[in-house]
Order: structure tokens, then sequence, then C-alpha cells
């Protein structure tokens, strides 16, 4: 098997069978090849590298207001954040003790997997958890 180091290529040979090992260390043999004739290796792009600042500031800004969202509702069914994550992990969604925090606390954007399993455990609408507004039919049902 040929991979980039990010210096040179190099050849991994994985044993595949126990007795190939006899003799030999029980990791990698590694030997370094020559890159093939054209390639140039570049850095890989950084994911927001190239994104305009005000796209980032309203990205926050959203991230802020899902947050302060679900902290209100979440208080409001007096759930700890430990409940909301196990009814989340019954939508089949695990979200770590670290990421359910940033997420309250507006420092993560929380996937679209997320979003859905927020709306189910706090019986919110979409429209309410994501925009802060609600729907004109339940504003009439109650």
């Amino acid at each position: 098997m040929r991979m980039w180091d990010g210096s040179a290529w190099i050849q991994a040979r994985v044993p595949r069978r126990s007795h190939e090992r006899r003799g030999r260390p029980h990791h990698r043999c590694v030997v370094r090849c020559s890159a093939p004739a054209g390639f140039v290796p570049c850095p890989m792009p950084k994911r927001i590298q190239d994104l305009p600042e005000e796209y980032l500031v309203n990205q926050r800004s959203v991230a802020r207001d899902i947050g302060l969202r679900v902290r209100i509702r979440r208080a409001a069914l007096d759930l700890t954040q430990e409940h909301v994550r196990a009814r989340m992990e019954l939508e089949r969604v695990v979200v770590s003790r670290t990421q359910f925090s940033r997420i309250e606390k507006g420092e993560a954007f929380p996937n679209a997997a997320e979003i859905i399993a927020l709306r189910k455990t706090l019986g919110v609408s979409y429209t309410w958890l994501l925009e802060g507004k609600e729907e004109a039919s339940r504003r009439e049902g109650e």
C-alpha cells in the first residue's frame, strides 16, 4: 500500500497472516520511495479559510440564538443537560457533554441530526428553534 506522509511516498506492508509476522516486528515495515512524476503536494484547505467575515459573524450569532432557545426551553421543561442528552440518544443522536454545553453556550452550531433530535426532545417547532418565530397555527390554538 502506498501512502503520502507529507514529505514523501511511503510503501507500507501490513502482514495478512500471523505466520508472516514470525521473525518480524509487529509494526508496519516502512520503506521510503520517491513521489510519482508530476505530483505536487499541496496543504489541505481549512474548512473556513476563505469564508467572508460577515458570514462567520452571522453564523456565530445564529449559534448563540439557537443555544439560548435550547437553554430557555430546557429550563421551562425543568430538565438537566443530561436528561436532554439521554432523550436525544433515544432519537439515535449521541452528543457528548462538552458538545451539548458548547451548543447551549452558542460556541458550536448544531448539525442537522442534532437539530432534528433537539426539536423532538424539546417539543418545539423547527421555526422556533432556528429562527425564534412561533408558527401562526400554534399561536391561534393557544
